[in-house]
């Protein structure tokens, strides 16, 4: 069989009309944000003569003047007629963009610029003023992809947009019903939209989160942020807290980023990792320490890492290297996700050790998948599948039980045959 890109837009597109027609909550309102821009690019690229039908059909005003003006954004060099009929209504509503919306319009004002100065000026404040005119959980959903719009026109601007987002003050009022959306984690989402600015700005806007216990949760997602572009300032991070544990399992995590990259310091901090870990006292902080340390090993020793932990002799920190281990030994890794009894854990290892096992056999993957995983995480699986296998991952993404992760595969499937 052959993917079919039309049938696949057909798919993607419902799926993604499907996904926006139900508030959620905020996660997700994040990972059905992951879409709609790139089906609005996909369907523009593919079948532009469906863009006002597609736009159309999104039951929301916020999501279908998003989607209209990143598709306008894309016609403005071949068919600015075109681009300025689908861009007419949204420009008519400039007093109610959401941070969203102004993503698109950033998109559109970069693609007018050389045409037309002036009003790409306009639409670029406006889009501003509107992205910091949202709710704080949206401002921060959105600042990341708003900012790498603008940075082709404009790096530094695009910092500062980046630097208002970071600084908005929240009120409870606009806190309302989503606290953690809009404080900590907009800190962080913010933080790691600035990591390809300034890793060192980054620090400082996490820093800003008042609760410490707060910032330890985050801090882990803002140090891979940082260690793809400086694990030097990585590794800084990891130890910037006088917290043992959490130092030993960043230090871990750390580790296994370099592996590849730097196996001097990888096995540097392998090794303190691993001692630090020998002194936990406390059994399940010495089983993620450990853990941590282990799966840097198994980035370049696999076989190694599954010795080591097998002679420690718990079934748990065995269980946590599936993935890793599945990279280079399919039955071993699912033998290992299989053994942990907690079926919570379990079922996430599985998942962890089919994403592996999609790259390189996917229909053992296909298996796995099979046995329930759950939606997000059969859509992580197929994701990895895409690349070798994309019929497969087609006929498996149309099995998906919700629409938003079921989107995000045939994004990538698209996207893919696009080149």
């Amino acid at each position: 069989m052959v993917v079919d890109p039309i049938k696949l837009l057909d798919d993607l597109t419902s799926a993604t009309v499907a996904a926006h027609q139900r508030p959620g909550f905020f996660d997700q309102r994040l990972r059905r944000a992951e879409v709609l821009l790139p089906t609005a690019e996909l369907v523009i690229a593919i079948d532009p003569d469906r863009a006002m039908g597609f736009a159309r059909a999104l039951p929301v005003a916020d999501h279908r003047h998003a989607a209209l003006a990143v598709m306008a954004a894309e016609l403005v060099g071949t068919d600015p007629g075109r681009a300025n009929t689908l861009f007419a209504d949204v420009e008519h509503n400039a007093t109610s963009w959401s941070a969203r919306t102004a993503v698109g319009v950033v998109r559109m004002a970069v693609a007018l610029h050389r045409t037309d100065r002036r009003r790409a000026e306009r639409l670029l404040r406006q889009a501003e003023a509107r992205l910091l005119a949202d709710t704080p959980a949206q401002t921060a959903c959105f600042a990341g992809e708003f900012a790498t719009a603008l940075a082709v026109l404009d790096r530094r601007r695009a910092e500062k947009a980046l630097d208002k987002a970071a600084t908005r003050p929240l009120s409870p009022e606009e806190m309302g019903d989503d606290t953690w959306a809009a404080g900590s984690e907009q800190r962080l989402m913010v933080a790691v939209a600035m990591v390809a600015y300034s890793p060192r700005k980054a620090e400082q806007i996490l820093a800003r989160v008042h609760a410490p216990y707060d910032r330890d949760c985050l801090r882990p997602r803002l140090i891979k942020a940082i260690a793809a572009v400086d694990l030097a300032h990585a590794e800084r991070l990891a130890r910037a807290t006088t917290n043992a544990y959490h130092r030993v399992v960043w230090l871990g995590e750390t580790a296994e980023i370099s592996a590849r990259r730097e196996p001097a310091r990888a096995d540097r901090l392998i090794r303190e990792a691993r001692g630090m870990a020998e002194a936990m006292t406390d059994g399940t902080q010495y089983r993620w320490s450990m853990s941590a340390a282990l799966k840097a090993v198994a980035v370049r020793e696999p076989e190694r890492a599954d010795r080591l932990a097998t002679s420690i002799g718990d079934v748990w920190l065995s269980g946590s290297l599936a993935g890793a281990i599945a990279a280079t030994n399919p039955a071993r890794g699912l033998e290992l996700a299989r053994s942990v009894p907690d079926k919570e854990m379990r079922t996430r290892l599985l998942a962890e050790a089919a994403q592996e096992i999609a790259a390189v056999d996917p229909a053992l993957a296909e298996d796995v998948v099979r046995e329930g995983l759950p939606s997000w995480e059969v859509a992580d699986v197929l994701l990895r599948m895409v690349p070798v296998d994309p019929d497969r991952a087609a006929r498996l993404a149309r099995k998906v039980g919700h629409h938003p992760p079921r989107a995000s595969v045939f994004v990538a499937l698209l996207s893919t045959m696009r080149g």
